[in-house]
């Protein structure tokens, strides 16, 4: 069936499809994390952090990192002055029946960068969520965040167990752990000596 320009779009927005999807296919993941945290209402920061942290993961395949990054996330909002809560347990899709997973929550909305690149990369079924919004089909989300009796793994266990500055302070692979990678991608100066005072008692919220 073809589309009229001037036409409803046919994801159900209302929105002409020349302003809904016919204008978002043409954009970039970054323009449409920045569509989608403008429309929601946030600010502009918010946007500019979650395309350069995603694009540092992209750059280099950083598979798997779901607690790393919302780790990140969790710090990076914070000190934007809103109120994050950084999530773990199981998430699941008709894809993927479960799996350990790490999520930020804000203002009752998901966020979860890594969810794209997963450590089973051959194996990619989600693009990046951003306020409930899959980017790879610009739609609700189709994951399930928190399957009951959920059991972390190994890996997830010692991440939910370590104190949280610990954490952020003990990836390997980037200079100065993961407060570099926050540092780097932060559109702001950060005081990375006094964070790790400041959110050494966070914890994580296990959904099992």
């Amino acid at each position: 069936m073809k589309i009229e320009v001037n036409g409803p779009c046919p994801c159900g927005s209302g929105k002409k499809y020349k302003h809904c999807c016919m204008r978002k296919a043409k954009m970039t993941e970054y323009d449409r994390i920045k569509d989608i945290v403008q429309t929601s209402g946030y600010d502009e920061k918010v946007g500019q952090f979650l395309c350069s942290l995603y694009r540092n993961m992209r750059d280099r395949n950083w598979t798997g990192a779901c607690h790393a990054t919302c780790s990140i996330l969790y710090v990076g909002l914070s000190e934007m002055g809103y109120a994050p809560t950084i999530y773990m347990g199981e998430a699941a899709n008709i894809y993927r029946p479960r799996f350990d997973h790490s999520w930020i929550e804000l203002d009752g909305k998901i966020i979860d960068l890594a969810i794209a690149i997963p450590l089973w990369g051959h194996e990619q079924f989600a693009g990046p969520v951003v306020f409930d919004i899959d980017l790879f089909t610009n739609a609700h989300h189709d994951l399930i965040y928190g399957v009951p009796n959920g059991k972390l793994d190994d890996v997830a266990q010692f991440t939910y167990d370590t104190p949280f500055s610990e954490y952020m302070s003990m990836y390997p692979e980037y200079k100065d752990g993961l407060w570099g990678i926050l540092k780097d991608t932060y559109p702001g100066e950060l005081d990375i000596e006094s964070l790790k005072t400041k959110y050494a008692d966070t914890k994580r919220k296990f959904i099992n």
